[in-house]
């Protein structure tokens, strides 16, 4: 099971995680999170997952292609609480950049 809470704030779409995400939520966070960003034309994201119980490689798919496609438009994403989760192998996302928490991110976006 997975559960998202999104905000956006001055223009920053933060993402909360909580559960898994995995094959089989992988459709829920695609519709929830992707059709939000591109209907709404978001270029600054910040995915927290500090809760996060586990992730495999289609989530770990689902946030690189956000970020792709986020890097497309000139945008940024932020990963925060990757330090503080054990679950979570920091050498996944090691292209993008990362913070403690989502005020240390929202510094390292600067818009």
């Amino acid at each position: 099971m997975l559960d998202i809470n999104m905000e956006v704030r001055r223009g920053i779409l933060f993402i909360r995680l909580f559960g898994n995400l995995d094959k089989n939520t992988s459709k829920y966070f695609k519709n929830e999170v992707t059709n939000l960003v591109e209907s709404k034309g978001l270029k600054y994201l910040v995915i927290n997952l500090s809760n996060l119980e586990s992730i495999d490689n289609t989530g770990i798919e689902l946030i690189m292609n956000e970020y792709r496609y986020i890097a497309k438009v000139d945008g940024k994403v932020v990963i925060c609480g990757i330090n503080n989760n054990s679950n979570i192998k920091q050498k996944y996302f090691k292209n993008l950049s990362k913070s403690d928490n989502e005020l240390q991110a929202f510094n390292i976006i600067n818009i």
